[in-house]
């Protein structure tokens, strides 16, 4: 998965004061995405000769490289040459640790520029001191970054998997598993059992832990769950979340077109007899 990238150690550790290296990396986004140098690499502070080393904030750690966000307005100024490399063309970028450590800048560097002003009273906000927060200049009122829970199901019956296609996915992504948020006052299990019921109109039982894995392009927490269907296994999709489910055969699972994502786990390890 993306977040695999032993040894490499990452840290997400609050560094206020800490000030750039010369060798930290600089992230800039966009609507188009992340900005980098036009031969694959992503700036580093010493690329941004006379920037100040307060226009950049510590977002989080990889070993004893920091990744620090910017103005793009700001990098573009000092490197006019800069290109955007859109969000998910990190899932297949190497190398994987400094994929997912721009993704998860990502995350980070959202959730700075969508709560510069207080959603209580509408003030300024500014960077705690202490903490990863930001706190209003007048109510006091203080934010932390948001992560939305998600689950993924395998949905399995005897030798076939469940597979379902959503239209909004990039064409690369032909296959993936039923997948939701979770809603406010519910278990886990319990978006589990709605979202397949809303998706594909099963029922489910024998719900197992599997493993979980951050995804900054959602801004989510995946939790990934094996289930055995429980009664008759027609389906019925929604048609809005999904335009296509169909049962495999565990020999006749179609190659899948990425490894770095929770989904390509889970359908993988169904395929090996270990799910």
């Amino acid at each position: 998965m993306l977040n695999e990238i032993a040894p490499n150690i990452f840290s997400n550790s609050y560094q206020y004061c800490r000030p750039p290296h010369p060798g930290d990396v600089i992230a800039a986004f966009t609507k188009q995405g992340v900005l980098k140098t036009p031969h694959g690499g992503f700036y580093r502070f010493s690329d941004l000769s006379g920037a100040p080393p307060e226009a950049f904030t510590h977002l989080i750690a990889v070993g004893n490289i920091s990744v620090y966000c910017c103005d793009p307005e700001l990098l573009q100024s000092l490197r006019p040459e800069a290109i955007a490399l859109p969000l998910r063309r990190l899932r297949t970028y190497q190398p994987q640790w400094l994929a997912f450590a721009i993704a998860t800048a990502s995350h980070l560097a959202h959730w700075y520029r969508t709560n510069r002003y207080c959603g209580a009273c509408a003030a300024p906000t500014q960077p705690s001191p202490k903490e990863r927060a930001l706190i209003c200049t007048s109510c006091g009122f203080t934010k932390y970054p948001t992560i939305s829970p998600a689950v993924i199901v395998a949905i399995h019956s005897g030798e076939r998997l469940l597979l379902t296609h959503n239209p909004i996915l990039p064409p690369s992504v032909r296959w993936a598993l039923v997948a939701g948020y979770v809603e406010i006052g519910e278990a886990l299990e319990d978006t589990v059992h709605r979202e397949v019921a809303e998706e594909v109109g099963l029922k489910v039982k024998n719900l197992r832990y599997v493993c979980s894995q951050p995804w900054a392009f959602s801004r989510s927490l995946l939790m990934g769950f094996s289930a055995e269907l429980d009664g008759p296994d027609t389906i019925k999709i929604d048609g809005v979340e999904l335009d296509e489910a169909r049962w495999f055969e565990r020999g006749d699972i179609p190659p899948l077109p990425n490894t770095a994502t929770l989904t390509n786990t889970l359908i993988t390890a169904f395929k090996n007899k270990k799910l």
